[in-house]
């Protein structure tokens, strides 16, 4: 088989696996290979993106005071900015993706993961997610103290923005980080899943989202007497009994 053709069913290997995952004939060594860089990928990708959007909303969009010698409180803010967020995404990537250096051994194997394996691979997204609100916060304090230097209000503007940018982005990085360790987390849980399971996608985490939240509203609706059907809104009600 050529490049070109081995390159054609490694592509389709990868789509089923993204599509259904645990369902492809990937190996282990590809999965890792392929998967590791993927998740650094994209967890640099989108806190780049996070810190860029904390630039353009500090510049566009918060109104700032009026501070003495503007033009250096800016190239001090770009050059800090600069070497923190080269430091976080090593940090972030030694502490958050080096765990799973541990499921290497596994993967290269192809045989059942045991409990603790399973539950690493299962709490990789929260664990990824603690870290990187941790960095974001610490960004947050930096930067609230440097330029409260300047002025107060300007720091506290700039803390704000930062602590409250780098929750969507922490956010956006777990959802992406959790869909991209699907095919890890399939093959994990391949004999079943370890008892007393404690994870963000457990049912419990989505009652909310499900027909028990559904069948708990209507409940709760029919005990009190409100409907939210657009007939029973338009019905009018009946004067009480005198």
């Amino acid at each position: 088989m050529g490049r070109w053709d081995q390159l054609k069913t490694d592509i389709g290997d990868f789509r089923v696996e993204f599509l259904r995952p645990g369902e492809s004939a990937i190996s282990g060594d590809r999965l890792w290979r392929v998967g590791k860089v993927v998740v650094a990928i994209v967890i640099v990708a989108t806190n780049l993106v996070g810190a860029a959007a904390v630039t353009l909303i500090v510049a566009l969009v918060v109104p700032l005071p009026a501070v003495a010698n503007l033009g250096h409180v800016e190239v001090v803010n770009f050059l800090t900015a600069a070497a923190y967020v080269i430091a976080a995404v090593l940090v972030g990537f030694l502490v958050g993706v080096g765990r799973l250096m541990s499921l290497r051994r596994w993967l290269l194997e192809e045989r059942p993961a045991d409990t603790a394996e399973q539950l690493v691979v299962l709490r990789a997204p929260l664990r990824l997610f603690v870290v990187q609100i941790a960095l974001w916060i610490a960004a947050a304090v930096l930067f609230g103290v440097l330029d409260s230097t300047y002025d107060v209000a300007l720091g506290l503007r700039v803390g704000a923005t930062v602590a409250l940018t780098g929750v969507s982005t922490a956010a956006c990085a777990y959802l992406l980080t959790e869909r991209m360790l699907r095919s890890a987390s399939a093959r994990a849980l391949a004999r079943g899943a370890p008892e007393r399971l404690a994870v963000p996608g457990s049912p419990r985490a989505h009652f909310w989202h499900g027909p028990s939240a559904r069948g708990y509203l209507l409940s709760v609706s029919s005990r009190s007497g409100w409907s939210s059907s657009p007939a029973a809104a338009r019905r009018p009600r009946s004067s009480p009994r005198r």
